[in-house]
């Protein structure tokens, strides 16, 4: 049913609700390494497409609402008996968002990245959900959530109005809301856009609800789309007239799809991430090529 990786493993859910994981076990729930599909531990079933993974971390959500992480060793339950809609961990801190659209983080905190309106410290050096009975932390400004995306010191939403919001750290204008100051708040991005989907980390990107790709951050190889190496402050809309489906922002690249189901990736390429038969970089989207066998 989904598939999510971080930098040192893979974890994958069934149509049934069963979920396995492979590659690093110290990073995916496995007493050890594995190199195929292994069983995660416990008796769940999982929610479809609730799976969510960042650098050494794993959460998702079971059919019953309930929501659990895991690095090395069993599943963790999220202290709390919430009900959970999303969970998203980041580099140190984790986020989810309850069935009632009330966000949560919990975890490291500098610049602000829980967005709770205190800076530094926090109720734990990473994002280990054993750390979250430290306590979690209601996100100030008491704004209705769709989806929140824990990242690299900084955290994004989007509320069910569309709206995205940003706080944490914001040196290379990562927060879009034409500053380079860190906010420990919620802060609206710049533009006034409405979007349907955010996703990011160093830099963010967001599908409007006419179709229109919007990122912001740092822009370092062209990972923005916009044609440039410029880093703004603001979202740059994304080169080319395509309407698109989706957008995911990856570590140093950015990969879409449009309506009509044509792949593009920009940015970073030197291990041919773009898909495109080189390893140049792209400032622009970029068609992805056929598979090379046809398929």
């Amino acid at each position: 049913a989904s598939i999510e990786t971080n930098r040192y493993s893979t974890c994958g859910l069934t149509t049934a609700g069963a979920a396995y994981c492979w590659g690093d076990g110290s990073k995916n729930g496995q007493d050890s390494d594995s190199s195929v599909p292994v069983a995660l531990g416990g008796s769940h079933t999982w929610k479809a497409g609730s799976l969510n993974g960042s650098v050494n971390e794993f959460c998702g959500i079971t059919d019953a609402d309930a929501a659990y992480c895991w690095t090395s060793g069993d599943p963790a339950l999220v202290p709390g008996s919430r009900d959970w809609k999303t969970i998203n961990p980041g580099w140190q801190h984790t986020c989810g968002v309850t069935t009632a659209g009330v966000g949560y983080c919990w975890g490291n905190n500098p610049f602000g990245a829980l967005g709770n309106g205190t800076d530094g410290g926090g109720n734990s050096a990473v994002a280990s959900v054993a750390n979250a009975a430290h306590g979690d932390a209601d996100i100030s400004g008491g704004l209705t959530w769709a989806s929140i995306d824990a990242g690299n010191d900084r955290t994004c939403g989007m509320t069910t109005a569309g709206v995205a919001y940003c706080w944490g750290r914001n040196n290379d204008g990562h927060l879009g809301d034409g500053t380079t100051d860190h906010r420990n708040v919620p802060t609206a991005v710049s533009g006034g856009h409405t979007f349907a989907s955010v996703h990011g980390d160093d830099h963010h990107c967001g599908v409007t609800t006419a179709g229109a790709a919007y990122c912001w951050g740092i822009n370092t190889l062209g990972r923005l789309g916009d044609g440039t190496t410029d880093t703004p402050t603001v979202p740059v809309l994304v080169s080319g007239s395509h309407t698109w489906d989706s957008v995911i922002a990856g570590h140093e690249f950015t990969c879409g799809v449009t309506t009509a189901g044509v792949g593009y990736c920009w940015g970073g390429n030197a291990n041919g991430e773009i898909g495109d038969s080189s390893t140049t970089n792209r400032s622009v989207p970029t068609k992805v090529s056929s598979p090379l066998n046809g398929g």
